[in-house]
């Protein structure tokens, strides 16, 4: 998850790391790369309890208060909303777009400041959060502060002063919705270029609200530096799905430097340590009709199985006895 301190200006933009004086960080992915430790220079980075992480559906445990989210301003459609590549990723600016969220198991509201994704290249896969040790192609993060504390710059300190909420994305149909940010992608490929994107809701690029109640929860850490723990991250089990020519955009049309294309920008798993995830009782009350579905299958067909097998071998009798 990418995120960073909001810059006290007019348009309040938020920088591409978390720190003004932070040292440069890039993400280690051959040999040929010069990237330091991040743990180096961030000693958060060897946090216990750092992101991303790996979802184990089959150990995470019910949390009855994770209840529906509710969202403010998701349905509005938004106009002039700046979409930077700041080297590291792509970004779109929400700040001051009056989007924000509450229930879903958060204590308060938290306001929205940007989304972001993550990919790999052309020919793998580049999730962070991994799911039963699959990493999906794509994962987008929409990061918000807690309200009570202020501002982002505030919420770093605070141990639940980042709401993280992420999605999947998982190769599909070409998705409309997501077509001018793509579109827009070749208009940025360089550092720090900007572009505006209109007439678009949030809730246009998500899943439904009814495939929204079934979630995974953890709290953890910022996957850059400076890796603050302060995250309550909530990964949504339904997934987006964009086209494999929208998907390779990405990693084709952006660059990082010169012309090195932006590629594999995704910290690895870490330990989960003494972390529980949690699940949301929608996702088990799923789950559990699930079960109870085939159950309920399997019960009735070897009942109708053994009725016909039953009434087969009487009619046999019947007539042998003949």
């Amino acid at each position: 998850m990418y995120t960073n301190v909001a810059v006290r200006s007019v348009t309040l933009l938020l920088t591409c790391t978390l720190l003004s004086d932070a040292a440069d960080w890039c993400y280690n992915r051959s040999s040929s790369d010069t990237c330091d430790d991040w743990g180096d220079h961030y000693p958060k980075c060897k946090g216990k309890s750092q992101s991303p992480i790996n979802i184990d559906t089959h150990s995470t445990k019910v949390n009855r208060s994770l209840d529906n989210f509710m969202f403010e301003g998701y349905d509005e459609i938004l106009s002039d909303v700046q979409m930077v590549n700041n080297g590291h990723t792509v970004q779109v600016l929400l700040n001051g777009k009056n989007l924000s969220v509450n229930g879903g198991g958060l204590d308060g509201e938290y306001i929205a400041d940007q989304f972001h994704l993550h990919w790999g290249n052309r020919t793998a896969p580049g999730s962070e959060h991994q799911l039963n040790h699959a990493q999906l192609p794509m994962e987008l993060h929409i990061v918000h502060h807690k309200a009570s504390y202020g501002d982002l710059n505030d919420s770093l300190s605070k141990p639940d002063g980042l709401a993280v909420l992420g999605f999947w994305i998982d190769v599909g149909k070409q998705n409309t919705n997501f077509d001018q940010i793509v579109d827009k992608l070749h208009t940025i490929p360089n550092k720090e270029e900007r572009a505006n994107i209109s007439n678009f809701k949030m809730a246009d690029l998500l899943p439904s609200n009814c495939e929204l109640q079934n979630y995974y929860r953890y709290h953890g850490s910022l996957t850059t530096p400076t890796c603050n723990e302060v995250v309550i991250w909530t990964m949504f089990e339904t997934k987006i799905h964009l086209s494999q020519q929208q998907i390779n955009t990405f990693s084709t049309a952006v660059m990082a430097e010169g012309d090195i294309n932006l590629i594999n920008i995704f910290r690895s798993v870490q330990p989960l340590n003494s972390r529980t995830v949690q699940h949301s009782q929608a996702q088990s009350l799923l789950l559990k009709k699930t079960i109870a579905l085939l159950s309920y299958t399997h019960t009735h067909t070897h009942a109708r199985t053994h009725a016909r097998t039953h009434a087969r071998t009487s009619y046999a009798n019947k007539r042998t006895s003949l």
